[in-house]
Formats: C-alpha cells, sequence, structure tokens
C-alpha cells in the first residue's frame, strides 16, 4: 500500500566558546509530518477492508553539547539531544468473521469491552546521553574516537503478532531502555594504506510495556536491535605517473542475532559478509570491478508477515543478495 509522508522542518544550531578550550553548542529542531495509508484487503476468508488513515504531528527536538579540548589532538564531549520517528497506517486486524482477533485485542488492551482493531500507530521519540573523545595524531596519520550513551526510548514501534487470529500490527509496544558503546579507529599504515574499524554494542531492552500478554514484557530484547555489530576496511590507493591511480577496497561487516516477529518471535542468526572491489581512476572517470558477497553467504536479514493471515508453519525470510560480480564505470562531464 503506497504511504506518502510529507515532513518539514526547521532548524538552528549556535556554538560559543566560553574559554578557548571549552565550548557550549545548543540547538533545536521543529518538525511537521503528515503519513498517510491507504488500506486496502481483499480475499474469501479474510474480511474486506478499504480504508484511508493519517498520522499527523508536529513538535519541537532539542540539542545541548558540551566540548573541552584537552589538546590539539584530544577532544573530550558531552550530549543530550532528542529525536523521533514518524508512525502511521498498520493492520487491518479483522475485529468479525471466521478469523476474528477480537478476545485477544481485549486482553491486550486490557478492555472488557469493544476494541476497534488497530489502524495507526503514533511517532516514537527517543532521549540520547552521550559521553565522548576524539583523537587524532598530529600527523594525522591515526584517528580513534569513542563513546557510551544511554538513551530512553518512549513508545517504541514494534511488530505485534495476535497467535489466536495470524494477524500482525504495528503498535507502540512500551518504553525502553538502551546502554551502549562505540569504538571506531582509523590508521594509515603506509602511505597509501588505511585501515579502518568499528565495533559497537548496544543493550536495547523494554522497561515498561503498554499491552497486556503480548509478549512485550519488561526485559523483552527491541526488535532488530543486535548486541554486537563490527566492521573492518582495507583500502589501497597508489599513483601512478600518468594520472592514473589503483584502487583497493575490501570490508567486512559482522552483525550478531537479533529478534523479529512475524506469527511468533524469531531470532535472526548473526552474520557476516565481506565485500571487495578494485580498480583504476581518473579525475575525469573511473572503472572499478567489484564482487559482493564474496563467500555468497545466505544472510537472514529479517522476516516478513503475509499479506493476509499468517500461519505458524511458514515465513517469509529477506536474504542477503547472493555473490555478485561486476563494473561499476563512472564518467564526469563538465569542466
Amino acid at each position: 500500500t503506497p504511504m506518502p509522508i510529507l515532513q518539514q522542518s526547521e532548524f538552528g544550531e549556535l556554538t560559543y566558546n566560553i574559554t578557548q578550550p571549552f565550548a557550549v553548542t545548543a540547538g533545536v529542531r521543529h518538525y511537521y509530518y503528515d503519513a498517510r495509508v491507504r488500506l486496502d484487503q481483499f480475499g474469501s476468508i479474510t474480511p474486506t477492508v478499504t480504508e484511508a488513515v493519517s498520522d499527523t504531528a508536529q513538535g519541537f527536538t532539542p540539542k545541548v553539547s558540551l566540548s573541552y579540548d584537552v589538546s590539539k589532538s584530544f577532544m573530550l564531549y558531552t550530549t543530550a539531544s532528542e529525536g523521533f520517528r514518524p508512525g502511521g497506517g498498520t493492520g487491518p486486524v479483522p475485529t468479525a468473521g471466521p478469523l476474528n482477533c477480537e478476545a485477544q485485542l481485549m486482553t491486550e488492551y486490557g478492555s472488557p469491552s469493544f476494541v476497534p482493531g488497530p489502524i495507526t500507530f503514533n511517532s516514537d521519540h527517543v532521549w540520547s546521553y552521550e559521553l565522548g573523545e576524539k583523537f587524532r595524531t598530529e600527523d594525522k596519520r591515526v584517528t580513534i574516537n569513542g563513546s557510551l550513551y544511554y538513551e530512553s526510548w518512549i513508545g517504541v514501534q514494534q511488530v505485534n503478532a495476535l497467535s489466536s487470529c495470524g494477524y500482525v500490527y504495528t503498535a507502540n509496544a512500551g518504553n525502553a531502555h538502551v546502554k551502549g558503546a562505540e569504538l571506531e579507529i582509523q590508521a594509515i599504515v603506509v602511505p597509501e594504506l588505511m585501515v579502518s574499524a568499528n565495533a559497537g554494542y548496544a543493550d536495547a531492552a523494554l522497561v515498561s510495556s503498554n499491552l497486556i500478554d503480548a509478549g512485550f514484557n519488561p526485559g523483552t530484547p527491541i526488535q532488530q536491535v543486535p548486541r554486537w555489530t563490527g566492521t573492518a576496511s582495507l583500502a589501497w590507493r597508489h599513483n601512478l605517473s600518468n594520472g592514473l591511480t589503483l584502487t583497493a577496497r575490501a570490508d567486512s561487516t559482522y552483525i550478531t542475532s537479533r529478534t523479529d516477529e512475524t506469527f511468533s518471535i524469531n531470532t535472526l542468526p548473526s552474520y557476516g559478509l565481506t565485500n571487495v572491489r578494485g580498480g583504476v581512476e581518473t579525475d575525469r572517470w573511473s572503472a572499478v570491478l567489484f564482487v559482493n558477497n564474496v563467500a555468497d553467504k545466505r544472510a537472514l536479514l529479517n522476516t516478513i508477515t503475509q499479506d493476509a493471515t499468517n500461519l505458524p508453519t511458514f515465513n517469509r525470510v529477506v536474504v542477503s543478495q547472493p555473490r555478485t560480480a561486476g563494473i561499476d564505470f563512472n564518467y564526469r562531464f563538465g569542466p
């Protein structure tokens, strides 16, 4: 179903040096969005639904940051900021007919009376608090950036499966806390070779639930948030005397297991993918051979719910693109 989203924003930021090494930055962003969706569903055993819905919201998201330059090469900083994600349309969930979800909806929403099938979900908001450092050697050959962060996530959007009837919908499941860390290292080993690596850790779980008996209990991991992520790359460039530059790059990505939900909660296994590319370039054009997913792995990226009712014995899974080789040729026109 098409879902056009209109988003408008205005933002501003101001930095003031209290002293030469100490600075404060303050900013604010005003946002407005209108998310519209048309729900159309037809079938022999599923109810017919044709409905247009929308979710509209506006507000302000602030940001405050303090930074201290310990030296020309080393900086400490702390930041507090708010972010949001638009809401939208979901469902439809039948409340009558042979595949009736009404009883489970009444249970999950703790209501003794009729609960309409959900057709929209609200935006979710997150307050992020970060403490970090940025370091670069004076010769700019080595860069090390690290941070610790804590996030308070309000109204987390999650996929909720109604096991009694096989339908799913997106709901604001509750509130969550995220505690994590990130580390990034980049080094020029020799003048033509750069090594980069970064690692991330995130402990993201619900601390409260808006739904009863829906599997969203305090401590439930947030869907599609892996505990560990990591990347590593090698990049090489060699200038030739005739204006050509030889280039080569290899990069690997690793992601640990995470959860998703269709009929029930699924655990997607960890995976690692490697890509390589190499070629030649000038100021005007480039030609690069590439091989993506060198090991031809079938990484399970996410699961997808059925168009109508879900079945406990059948899942649709999005997998990584198989090994793909080709050539990229680019030419820049103009002066």
